[in-house]
């Protein structure tokens, strides 16, 4: 997946941002491409198989929170936009990609160990006081 840079966006979208999707901010392709030819050489679920473990490994990369994360507001907003954007992805390769991403796949990522609950938790200091 490419990321688009936000100077070769025009004026008038970066104005509409909230109008944005991920399509718009992301060329997803490489990935529709790798899964055509995949799919036509009949090892498409081979190509799921690799996908979904190379996407579990950058979960964990992404919900891993740095060791000077507390020491500054902007690097926990970071760490979340980094979370959030890591599902946005899979949230649009599940509804665009068949089955690519699929449920139990995206529950697996989206209910990590209560960890990263926890870490969450911790910089809400009392807004967040439920157990998941």
């Amino acid at each position: 997946m490419f990321f688009l840079e936000s100077d070769s966006l025009p004026t008038a979208v970066l104005d509409s941002e909230e109008d944005l999707s991920a399509q718009d901010l992301i060329d997803f392709s490489p990935v529709y491409r790798c899964l055509h030819i995949h799919s036509v050489l009949n090892a498409k679920e081979e190509f799921e198989t690799y996908y979904r473990k190379q996407r579990r490994q950058q979960a964990r990369l992404v919900l891993q929170s740095s060791a000077n994360m507390h020491e500054d507001l902007m690097n926990f907003r970071i760490y979340l936009h980094s979370i959030a954007g890591f599902f946005v992805v899979e949230n649009h390769v599940f509804d665009t990609a068949g089955t690519l991403a699929n449920r139990a796949f995206l529950d697996e990522v989206r209910f990590f160990p209560d960890r990263y609950y926890r870490v969450l938790c911790l910089y809400q200091d009392g807004v967040c006081r439920a157990d998941p």
